[in-house]
């Protein structure tokens, strides 16, 4: 991971579907000039699925409640949201009120500014019929966003069918991507 912030000249890496306890030893984590921060569920449910490395001189600001997986980064052109949607619901919690959360959360972004977003969505945009996909994608057209996909992030064999999947993806109104 180290090796792969400084070869790369990194300025934020996002790790998605971590399994940090609340009371881990957290030091292997730490790289120089970087602050490690943990998806703010390490406190309310004592387990992060999310993790950022920054440089020191970017802030981070909450998005979302206590459940939601995100994390998001101040650039000087704008902002970098890091997520993960947990495939798993919280008790008592839907897969559509789980979707409907995450969106809220992000539904405080200012969309006038650069806005990109990456990470583990667990919703399959190469099945556009796919559950949530339509809502995703009417959501991304209303907020100015694309969608780039990165092609299959997830893939595994059950039985002798091979299933791929594009659950890993970037939403961005920078014309960059």
């Amino acid at each position: 991971m180290k090796d792969l912030i400084f070869e790369n000249n990194l300025d934020i890496l996002f790790i998605a579907e971590a399994d940090i306890r609340f009371g881990d030893d957290y030091g292997s984590l730490s790289v120089n000039g970087f602050d490690t921060i943990f998806s703010q569920t390490l406190n309310s449910r004592g387990k992060a699925r999310l993790i950022c490395f920054k440089r020191c001189e970017l802030d981070t600001f909450p998005l979302g409640s206590e459940f939601d997986i995100i994390i998001g980064v101040k650039m000087s052109n704008g902002v970098i949201i890091g997520i993960y949607r947990a495939f798993k619901c919280y008790e008592s919690e839907s897969e559509q009120n789980n979707f409907e959360r995450l969106l809220d959360g992000l539904n405080f972004l200012n969309f006038n500014e650069d806005v990109t977003i990456v990470g583990d969505f667990n919703i399959d945009i190469s099945r556009p019929k796919s559950r949530f996909s339509n809502n995703l994608f009417e959501w991304t057209d209303t907020k100015g966003l694309k969608i780039s996909d990165v092609g299959v992030s997830r893939s595994r064999c059950v039985g002798d069918c091979l299933q791929e999947s594009t659950i890993d993806f970037v939403l961005s109104n920078n014309n960059k991507f």
